[in-house]
């Protein structure tokens, strides 16, 4: 995988839109991975290889050379967990406390890129509830209750790709 400072000339060329996150280092992603043994009957998690924390999502015009931060780890805590309804489905989230993300993000809007969302709140999709039910929410408030504030560590690679082909 190629990182955001590497492929962006090639994702500037399509001006598909651009998507920038960070992956979980090993003992990260093995503690997000823990969290699926509290199942719930109508969640689907999603694959270890899917866990990520979105940095930037840039749907309009790309700027033509913004200044990458250079690769470097990032570290959170998880906050809380929450559901997120959006027009997919209902999804469990991991909200993370972490300065350095969203400094980072607010730096690549400072080199031109403007957030999708007004607000950007680091997190992580842990998986999709197929109906919004009293069942799906007493699951997240039960890992609100018994999961400790797990700290993780992103990076050190910014990987991007177009938002389209």
């Amino acid at each position: 995988m190629l990182t955001a400072k590497v492929l962006y000339p090639e994702i500037r060329n399509l001006n598909c839109g651009f998507y920038c996150w960070m992956d979980p280092d090993e003992q990260s992603l093995l503690s997000l991975s823990s969290i699926r043994q509290y199942q719930s009957p109508n969640l689907r998690y999603h694959y270890s290889t899917e866990l990520h924390c979105t940095v930037m999502y840039h749907e309009r015009e790309l700027p033509q050379h913004p200044q990458f931060p250079n690769d470097r780890f990032m570290n959170a805590t998880i906050a809380q967990y929450d559901i997120w309804t959006v027009p997919s489905g209902h999804l469990l989230i991991a909200v993370l406390d972490s300065y350095e993300l969203e400094a980072l993000h607010f730096q690549l809007r400072s080199a031109g890129f403007m957030h999708s969302y007004e607000d950007y709140t680091p997190h992580v999709t842990l998986g999709e509830y197929s109906i919004l039910d009293d069942q799906a929410i007493s699951h997240m408030e039960m890992l609100n209750r018994k999961l400790p504030a797990f700290k993780l560590r992103f990076g050190p690679q910014l990987y991007a790709d177009t938002l389209g082909n």
